[in-house]
């Protein structure tokens, strides 16, 4: 379903979380609005190993990220990376501190990343499916959005294994367990249960 991420950290040098004054640098200089899509990119997919210490730079990357239009289908890695493992990034870090609907950059990064799921890029849509479960939060919008996915129909060139509404199910189940009972019946279910299936079938056995 996602895109594999097109650079290492050879390619642009290691951020070095054990120089605080690098990490600064780094993620100030590639977030900034005049810096490339290529290095904003990289910088959205390295926050999300700095923990607590990338919280000064979700703002920023929330704006970089608001940038992309989302209503169209063909963007590039860079700008994939950037909205899609970019939510991944957030939602990570935003789940390491309790969830206040009161303040403004946690709700305004929950609904950017709910709105993220009705990307046209199939990639962008389902990192920010995952990006929702990383949050921990049973924030009403954002059980609201999965639920919805969950019973949606199949999406246009969607992978048929590995489906949006089945992962969106499995969100749904690591925030609040009692609420996925409603969904039995579905088809999202059965895709889930089948995924499983795939999953153990391929898992290494000890010899």
């Amino acid at each position: 379903m996602f895109l594999e991420i097109r650079f290492t950290l050879a390619d642009v040098g290691d951020p070095g979380r054990s120089d605080a004054k690098q990490m600064i640098d780094y993620f100030s200089s590639r977030l900034n609005p005049t810096a490339t899509i290529e290095m904003q990119s990289q910088a959205a997919v390295f926050l999300r190993a700095e923990g607590l210490s990338g919280l000064p730079y979700l703002e920023p990357l929330l704006s970089r990220r608001r940038e992309v239009d989302l209503s169209r289908e063909d963007l590039t890695n860079a700008q994939v990376n950037l909205t899609g493992l970019g939510a991944l990034s957030m939602g990570t870090i935003r789940g390491l501190v309790p969830f206040n609907q009161e303040e403004r950059l946690h709700t305004a990064i929950a609904n950017w990343i709910c709105d993220g799921t009705n990307a046209k890029s199939l990639d962008v849509s389902g990192y920010c499916i995952c990006a929702l479960g990383e949050i921990g939060s049973r924030f009403n919008p954002i059980i609201e959005k999965l639920g919805n996915i969950v019973v949606s129909p199949l999406r246009q060139k969607e992978n048929a294994t590995i489906t949006e509404r089945a992962c969106a199910l499995r969100m749904l189940n690591r925030l609040d367990q009692s609420t996925i009972h409603a969904f039995k019946t579905t088809d999202a279910w059965k895709e889930l249960c089948k995924t499983f299936e795939i999953w153990l079938a391929n898992e290494p056995r000890d010899r």
